[in-house]
């Protein structure tokens, strides 16, 4: 079985109503559509009520969904995806039944916290999508109201699920089963202290940039008094972290995606640092932003696309959920990094940093590229290595003296 919601608008079955139903659906060539009325949490044939219609399965088409629909597979049937989606008559249905998500109806369907983790794990583990069990815990501990998975202790876990509980841990779990980043599934993550909103399609922010604020922070202190500039803000998670913890900075960021530059603002207003941003949705290319003439910065600070274009084929599934700009990095990677490198000198004072997370490879090119570009006046300070000892953070310094 599984479970599926929609919207059931039938002149067959009086006028339009909100209750739940079951679809039998039989397969030879055509799909049989089965509906029948419920009362009460409990299913009854009702023979004035049912309706029954057959469409060609090639037929296919999805509008919305509300209520609460289970399917059931005819037991002879083979295929291991079958697309219920049905618009005669104005069903509307929009969800895949799959063999992963058989056995949710009735008796069968998890009935407590412990029971649904259970079963979203298997479910998560038969369709590789990756950290199953951990994934299931935290869509899970959202979906009945829990802040953090320290939550579910053991009288939580054994808690039976409300009816409206079931049907919204399911329709968030089939979100993941498409490889949803829980994040967006979730609306919010934590990133150090904080809490952030996340929307797609803006870049969920990775372990490694919470090391890289880190790094920031241990060459500043909260006495500084600094104006920085933040080349690619995304969720405002580098931003907001920094201006928590300097309290005398204020930051510039500018970011091309209107979406990021939205996320950012909502989620610094959220933090109360709204007051010392200043947001500008504009693309740094070759030339310097014309919305960053006449300033002066103590440091640039970046986390920009670093991928190349021959790596962006092999990145998880997740990311097809995110926007592809905040990952290409052009034909090696380093199209946006250069860009900074060579406009930063008109905007930094003497011996200003820029702080970068690359990819792993970069570090040793940079150096090299810089040597052979002295009008950037800029020279390679040190490497740092993320918690896996990988080289993945780089301090650039503008130098005292030009040449």
């Amino acid at each position: 079985m599984a479970g599926l919601t929609a919207k059931l608008t039938c002149p067959h079955l009086m006028a339009t109503c909100w209750h739940k139903f079951t679809v039998c659906v039989k397969f030879q060539s055509s799909y049989t559509i089965c509906v029948q009325k419920a009362f009460g949490g409990r299913f009854h044939h009702l023979k004035p009520h049912s309706y029954r219609h057959t469409l060609p399965a090639s037929e296919t088409s999805c509008k919305e969904l509300d209520s609460n629909f289970t399917t059931r597979r005819h037991p002879g049937h083979n295929h291991s995806t079958i697309r219920t989606f049905i618009s005669k008559h104005n069903f509307c249905i929009r969800h895949l039944c799959t063999d992963s998500v058989d056995g949710i109806v009735g008796r069968d369907k998890p009935q407590t916290v412990q029971e649904a983790i259970k079963y979203w794990s298997k479910q998560f583990i038969a369709r590789n999508v990756p950290e199953a069990e951990i994934s299931a815990k935290y869509i899970i501990a959202h979906a009945v109201g829990l802040k953090q998975l320290g939550d579910l202790t053991y009288n939580v876990l054994r808690r039976k699920l409300l009816d409206d509980e079931q049907d919204f841990v399911n329709n968030l779990c089939e979100q993941r089963l498409t490889r949803m980043p829980v994040q967006y599934i979730i609306g919010e993550w934590d990133f150090r202290n904080l809490t952030l909103l996340m929307r797609p399609p803006v870049f969920v922010p990775c372990p490694e940039t919470e090391e890289f604020v880190e790094l920031v922070l241990d060459h500043y202190s909260p006495s500084d008094k600094l104006h920085l500039l933040e080349v690619g803000c995304g969720t405002g998670a580098i931003c907001i972290s920094l201006l928590v913890e300097l309290p005398k900075a204020h930051i510039t960021v500018i970011e091309k995606s209107r979406e990021a530059c939205e996320l950012t603002k909502a989620n610094a207003t959220r933090l109360g640092v709204i007051d010392r941003l200043t947001i500008h949705q504009d693309e740094w290319g070759t030339e310097l932003p014309s919305c960053l003439h006449g300033n002066t910065f103590d440091a640039i600070v970046s986390n920009p696309p670093y991928i190349a274009h021959e790596h962006l084929k092999s990145v998880g599934d997740e990311v097809r959920h995110m926007d592809n700009g905040a990952l290409d990095g052009g034909t090696d990677g380093l199209y946006h990094i250069k860009n900074i490198c060579q406009q930063a000198r008109h905007i930094l004072k003497e011996d200003a940093f820029i702080w970068l997370e690359t990819d792993t490879y970069h570090s040793d090119i940079i150096d090299a590229w810089l040597q052979q570009q002295p009008n950037t006046r800029l020279t390679f300070i040190k490497m740092y290595r993320d918690f896996a000892n990988k080289p993945r953070f780089c301090q650039l310094q503008v130098k005292k003296e030009y040449g």
